[in-house]
Formats: C-alpha cells, sequence, structure tokens
C-alpha cells in the first residue's frame, strides 16, 4: 500500500506540481517523508520535477498523475487512479493548479471570467468531490486550498482574479463549516506577489485599461503594494508545510505580511467605509509611499 512508502506513512494529492509553489512545494512534502501524487496536464510537464526529486534521492516516493482541473473526467479519472494506487488512503488533499486573468475592469468578457472560474474554483470543486468522500470515511483528512490576498480584498484593475479568489475562500470556509466534527480539516493559502512563472504566465496582462482608470493603475503601479518585493515560492510553500502538519490548522494561512494591516481594517469594519479608504489609496497619487 502506498501510504507504507512514506517515512510518515501519509499519503498526499497535489495538483498543479509541475511549476512555481507547487514545484518547490512536492519536494518540501517528499523530504518530509509523504508519498506524493503530483499532478500536471502532462507528465511530461513533470519532467524537471521528476529529475529533481531524483537527485535529492526522493523520487522512490514521487508518483506523476495527468490531471487536468479544468475538466470533470480527467479530474475524476486521476483521482481513482490514485485511490486505487494506495488502496483508498488520501491523507492531505491540495488544490493549488490554477492561473490568474489580470485584464483590468472593462477588458475581459464573460467567457474570460468563464475560463478563469473554470479552473480556479471549479477545479477544486472537482477535487473536493471525487476526494472528499474518501477522507470523510476514513474519519479525517486535510483539504487545503491556494487563494490569494486577492481572495481578501478587492485589490484594484484585476476583477477577474479577485472574483475567482473570493470564490474559492468562500468555497473553502463554508466546506470547513459544513465538515466539522468529521476529522476533515480545511485551510487556504493566501501568498500576495509571488516571484514565479505564474506572473509571466497570466492572462489578460497585454489588456488596454480604459482612460479614466489609466491614472489609478499608474499610481497602485508605485504604491507599496505595487512596488512591494514579490515572495518566493519557497517562502510561500512553507506556509502550505504549516497547513499539512500543524496539529490544530488555521483556515487561513496568510503569506504576505505586508497586508495584514489591511486585513485588520477591513475585517473590523463591517460596513466597509474604512477598508474602502484604505484601498483607494492604492489607486491615488496621495497615497503613494517610499
Amino acid at each position: 500500500m502506498a501510504s507504507a512508502d512514506g517515512a510518515n506513512g501519509k499519503v498526499v494529492l497535489l495538483t498543479g506540481a509541475n511549476s512555481g509553489i507547487g514545484y518547490v512545494l512536492t519536494l518540501k512534502l517528499l523530504a518530509a517523508g509523504y508519498t506524493t501524487y503530483a499532478t500536471a496536464r502532462s507528465t511530461a510537464k513533470a519532467n524537471d520535477l521528476v529529475a529533481d526529486a531524483k537527485s535529492r534521492s526522493l523520487a522512490d516516493r514521487l508518483h506523476i498523475v495527468e490531471m487536468d482541473v479544468s475538466a470533470d473526467a480527467s479530474v475524476a479519472d486521476g483521482v481513482a487512479a490514485v485511490l486505487a494506487a494506495t488502496d483508498g488512503v488520501l491523507d492531505v488533499v491540495i488544490s493549488n493548479a490554477g492561473y490568474g486573468n489580470m485584464a483590468p475592469p472593462e477588458a475581459a468578457a464573460p467567457a474570460d471570467y468563464a475560463a478563469n472560474f473554470n479552473t480556479n474554483v471549479l477545479g477544486t470543486v472537482r477535487l473536493a468531490t471525487a476526494t472528499l468522500p474518501t477522507m470523510r470515511a476514513r474519519g479525517g483528512g486535510r483539504f487545503i486550498a491556494t487563494s490569494s490576498v486577492a481572495g481578501l480584498v478587492g485589490l484594484p484593475l484585476s476583477p477577474v482574479l479577485v472574483a475567482t479568489k473570493h470564490a474559492l475562500e468562500g468555497l473553502i470556509e463554508c466546506h470547513a463549516v459544513s465538515y466539522a466534527g468529521t476529522g476533515v480539516r480545511f485551510s487556504l493559502v493566501e501568498p500576495g506577489p509571488v516571484a514565479t512563472a505564474a506572473v509571466d504566465n497570466a492572462h489578460g496582462l497585454d489588456a488596454e485599461i480604459v482612460p479614466e482608470l489609466r491614472a489609478a493603475a499608474k499610481a497602485f503601479g508605485s504604491s507599496w503594494w505595487g512596488t512591494a518585493t514579490p515572495q518566493t515560492a519557497d517562502d510561500c510553500a512553507a506556509y502550505f508545510m504549516r497547513a499539512v502538519t500543524d496539529a490544530d490548522p488555521a483556515l487561513r494561512y496568510v503569506t504576505f505580511a505586508p497586508v495584514m494591516d489591511l486585513l485588520r481594517v477591513k475585517y473590523a469594519d463591517v460596513e466597509g467605509r474604512q477598508a474602502m479608504a484604505a484601498l483607494q489609496e492604492l489607486v491615488t497619487e496621495s497615497g503613494d509611499k517610499e
């Protein structure tokens, strides 16, 4: 049984493992003794990951699974293959696959929203639907999703990404409450700016900003947020490991410390007036900070 392969006897299923945070996190999980089923849309996309794991003598615990989280059958088949290989053992599920559509307001069509929701939100729904019955029946497990600080505050000028991550936050929070008492725990990890290929591969970066919003975009780019030093994938992966290993995992792990003051304002302000004022500082010249 696969769960006996790893030094700690636990099995992890992680989507979006072939690059960025998922790549680094896979290596951390392997090093910690987890038998890790890492997904990519094709096995070829995981070649570098496999080679890296071999160079670290970790490949014996690594299994690559082809999975496209945007397709029902691909997720169902991939999860079924994992469960068949592990005799139904699944301890941790990490929904990490996703992308960001960074198109500004008025530039993205409904189809752009639908596509990003299909991956970021419905991809997580598909994975949860396929894995939660197993963890529930076994009386425990952890389901962790990659969100973003864009799921906690309405960051300016990226409505598609913000909408998908806000939806993901609600989904996981609902599950966390609904499954209380079953032994299945839910967590969200919320990175801020991260220096990975995901930024270069984001959709909508070349979309035109309407004239009335260009001043706001310029101000945002020179604000404390726009000029913040991106985190590394390794920095973010450490928070995922906490969600995996903490005895009492939190619902949320915010990886980007500079946003914490803004979050404290928002979540203490039911009407949203103070939060709006704080966010508007990001898109006005007077709000620029050194």
